[in-house]
């Protein structure tokens, strides 16, 4: 790979190019010559995105030729060297008003809809109904909550994913796209999981509690002795109080964990606005 410093490239109406070249070519062969064609910059600040044009490419002003040594790149990249090869080099593109919108509709809808599951409507809801009604009410709306963090991590994935090539990453970006693939695990974690193994626990425990008259308290510190006795009494109540304690436990990191990934690229997509 041979590249040339101080070119200035300006297409013309009739296909050419305007060149005006501070430095000749120099290849193995030892021969000099001007460039025939030379590519484009095409990108938006903080990227590089080439097109090529008759075996040529313009990266940050240099431009590359392929079929020689890596070497002869000078300041860029490593990375971005990676990339011009085999005469082309990935591009990003620009999406469509359509597809940003789409982005930040199911983005802020997911975040929105965590923000009220997880600190707003449980504790309004447990102090208003008794704790039997609560948790048939959280175990029939959490399934429906968590597929849906989970559809809309993948989609916010699938479409960020789409339009910016990991060969062309910057800092920013790469926290964005690691936040999303975060939030996609532990979503499914807590799906497919966490919150169904949850679910289960609490509800052979809401049969037991039947059986000694509980269960029907409203508020979540509300008589706390009979449930005490009832653990000293019945071992099976015991290991069952424990081990959803340890699932409710795991279930809630995973989602405060989605909450925080989520945020990170709600703040990363707020400041990238240009309507505001």
């Amino acid at each position: 790979m041979v590249c040339y410093t101080g070119a200035s490239v300006r297409p013309t109406e009739g296909g050419a190019a305007e060149k005006s070249l501070n430095q000749t070519l120099t290849g193995e062969t030892g021969s000099s010559a001007y460039l025939p064609t030379i590519g484009s910059i095409a990108g938006r600040p903080g990227h590089v995105s080439c097109q090529s044009h008759q075996g040529y490419l313009s990266i940050e002003g240099r431009t590359c030729q392929s079929g020689a040594s890596k070497s002869g790149c000078g300041s860029v990249t490593e990375a971005r060297s990676r990339a011009c090869r085999d005469n082309r080099m990935p591009t990003e593109g620009d999406p469509t008003n359509l597809v940003k919108t789409a982005h930040l509709i199911i983005l802020s809808t997911s975040w929105g809809m965590q923000i009220w599951v997880s600190f707003i409507s449980g504790f309004v809801l447990i102090n208003s109904v008794s704790r039997h009604t609560f948790g048939l009410v959280q175990g029939s709306l959490f399934p429906y909550y968590l597929y849906s963090v989970l559809g809309g991590s993948f989609l916010n994935l699938a479409l960020y994913a789409l339009y910016h090539p990991h060969e062309l990453l910057n800092n920013d970006e790469t926290v964005q796209i690691t936040s999303f693939f975060v939030c996609v695990i532990f979503s499914a974690l807590n799906a497919q999981w966490f919150g169904q193994t949850t679910s289960e626990i609490m509800f052979k425990m809401h049969e037991i509690e039947k059986e000694h008259h509980l269960g029907q308290e409203i508020g979540f510190g509300t008589n706390r002795e009979p449930y005490k006795r009832l653990k000293k009494k019945d071992p099976k109540y015991l290991r069952l109080c424990r081990s959803f304690v340890k699932y409710h436990v795991l279930s809630m990191v995973c989602n405060l964990i989605c909450v925080i990934c989520n945020g990170v690229n709600l703040f990363y997509t707020a400041t990238n606005l240009k309507t505001f």
